[in-house]
């Protein structure tokens, strides 16, 4: 696979190169030599945890891992809570930066001022090492 992969990108000039690999441990490797992966087994385990994995109070699912699982992308559905408040207020941890504001199927940039409405969902990327503070932060324990 990696051969092909390396074939069609440099001698046939190909833009567009995936390599499916099964070991998501060799994503940095494929990187490094120019290569983008897909992981079938990241895929199937990121879809088990939409099922099943779904956090206790709001957390929607981790849309995927990135980084060579470094980082999570994380869609999570505001808990009532924080409605009323500004994106500021959450104090969400240093390792974790809100990307975006879904609000009634719109997406939009997630600005610190923004407030906060019930049914917003939020597009945070965390770092995997502090998913756990996340966590807390939005679930209503925190720093």
């Amino acid at each position: 696979n990696i051969m092909s992969a390396l074939v069609a990108k440099r001698m046939f000039q190909v833009n567009t190169v995936l390599a499916r690999i099964y070991d998501p441990r060799r994503t940095s490797i494929y990187r490094e030599i120019g290569l983008d992966t897909i992981c079938p087994t990241l895929v199937g385990a990121a879809e088990f945890y939409k099922v099943i994995g779904q956090g206790a109070q709001g957390e929607k699912l981790v849309s995927m891992s990135i980084n060579g699982g470094q980082h999570q992308v994380v869609e999570w559905l505001v808990p009532e809570k924080h409605a009323g408040q500004k994106i500021r207020a959450l104090r969400i941890p240093e390792d974790a930066s809100i990307a975006a504001l879904i609000r009634e199927g719109n997406l939009s940039v997630a600005l610190a001022d923004t407030v906060i409405e019930s049914g917003d969902r939020l597009i945070v990327l965390v770092k995997t090492s502090a998913m756990g503070e996340f966590r807390a932060v939005m679930n209503g324990g925190g720093r």
